[in-house]
């Protein structure tokens, strides 16, 4: 089975790129849109880790941006958990971040297990609330879990603080501080509990903290989106563990 020790992007003598996997070199040729009609990618799943896949029910999705070459838009990765480590899997170079791509994606890889003799049937998939890529899932893995990752829910409501220029007083301002990661911390209320939760921190809030939890409301609180974030007795809370893996990535492919 592959760590991502075995996977490196190789600029050669004629300054070219070159996808070094398993001590073997892949040239990664330009295209033209026209001639992908939109679509391209590149994946490398090996036997061996179908069938590693095939033994694990929670699987962790998520993509890295810095190391692809220009003309490929991410590395989209499947890593599974092993005796507390994070392994990964499989890896495809993509173009797009759209619905078609995770279906060519999905379709490949359940092609490639059925000629192994292997139905891969994921229980739970975490994911960095990509939108595209819930319904390719659900569509292919039609009894899946879908479970966002907490990690990059937080990260996401910080994001929105610092743009609305509440970073300092979320630093310095112990209440403004405390009532937003009460805020976060909903995720962990029983899911029929969360709304009145939300309306109970949001009551009186007036300003920037207002704009937030109007934010809060119009992006999290959805009937459909509520459910993804919310981690009530749920095990697996965070993929979070794959953002060291795309750094040391990321580190090896810069050397080169």
């Amino acid at each position: 089975m592959s760590d991502n020790s075995d996977l490196l992007l190789v600029s050669n003598r004629c300054s070219k790129t070159s996808l070094v996997f398993e001590a073997r070199a892949y040239k990664l040729k330009h295209r033209q849109t026209e001639e992908i009609s939109g679509i391209q990618t590149v994946g490398l799943p090996t036997d061996e880790n179908i069938r590693e896949l095939d033994g694990h029910t929670v699987w962790c999705m998520d993509g890295t941006f810095k190391i692809v070459p220009e003309w490929h838009h991410q590395m989209f990765c499947i890593h599974v958990f092993k005796e507390g480590k994070l392994i990964p899997l499989v890896y495809c170079l993509t173009v797009r971040r759209d619905l078609p791509t995770y279906h060519v994606i999905f379709d490949n890889l359940i092609l490639k297990a059925a000629a192994l003799v292997v139905v891969l049937q994921p229980q739970t998939v975490i994911y960095d609330f990509e939108t595209a890529l819930i319904p390719a899932v659900q569509a292919s893995f039609p009894s899946v879990q879908i479970q966002g990752c907490y990690f990059h829910f937080c990260q996401a409501v910080l994001w929105k603080v610092a743009e609305l220029r509440l970073r300092t007083r979320y630093l310095h301002e112990t209440e403004t501080k405390k009532k937003i990661k009460m805020l976060m911390a909903t995720a962990f209320l029983p899911l029929p509990e969360v709304p009145a939760a939300v309306d109970l921190l949001g009551r009186n809030v007036t300003g920037l903290i207002a704009a937030l939890f109007d934010y809060f409301r119009r992006e999290w609180m959805t009937p459909n989106r509520l459910p993804l974030w919310n981690v009530y007795n749920v095990q697996t809370r965070t993929n979070n563990h794959l953002e060291g893996w795309h750094f040391k990535m990321n580190r090896q492919a810069g050397k080169h």
